[in-house]
């Protein structure tokens, strides 16, 4: 079998699947752990790799809950990634997880890839600030927000090879009920 130059063949649903699968666990895998650390904070452990952290001592009670109730809303942006390449069908339920999947994926990438900008501008000395708030810039520009644009990429994967998942499960499906319709009018125009 040889394949005409300029033309590309066409994946098949299965390795679709496949795909979408994979980086649903992956963006699943990264809600999961960007959770367990908000609960780590939220017992009182401590990374020091985050400026937030120093402050915790001031009001700790504050400090408890805004990581409790962002470790949850976590795990729900995880869980988010699963429904949709477990979902299947045309349902309102399944337009508003592509939505989901994909304003959660702009929304990650544009505060991490805004945040790495501001991170450069305070590391280079661009933006004047002390040696301390320097410090916590570089950790923020090596750690925290290319994690956050690793995480809108994943959803914006997730939402995207999903899609595509399902357009060709689609065009398969009708390809196979054509040929069934056709084998069809086929077998009643000539009885046996």
């Amino acid at each position: 079998m040889t394949k005409e130059l300029g033309t590309r063949e066409r994946a098949s649903p299965t390795m679709w699947v496949k795909r979408a699968k994979w980086t649903a666990y992956v963006a699943c895998g990264w809600a999961f752990l960007f959770a367990a650390l908000s609960f780590f904070w939220a017992a009182g452990g401590r990374t020091g790799l985050h400026p937030l952290e120093q402050q915790a001592t001031s009001n700790r009670t504050t400090w408890i809950a805004i990581n409790l109730i962002a470790g949850a809303l976590k795990v729900i942006i995880g869980l988010v990634a699963l429904a949709l390449v477990r979902s299947q069908g045309r349902s309102t339920y399944r337009r508003l997880l592509f939505v989901a999947a994909w304003a959660l994926g702009v929304g990650m990438i544009l505060y991490g890839g805004l945040g790495l900008v501001s991170d450069v501008l305070h590391v280079t000395g661009i933006i004047s600030s002390g040696p301390e708030t320097r410090r916590w810039f570089f950790w923020y520009l090596v750690l925290w927000d290319p994690w956050w644009v690793l995480g809108g990429v994943l959803y914006m994967a997730t939402a995207w090879l999903t899609r595509r998942r399902d357009a060709e499960i689609g065009a398969d499906r009708s390809t196979s009920d054509k040929a069934a319709n056709e084998g069809t009018e086929l077998s009643k125009r000539n009885p046996v």
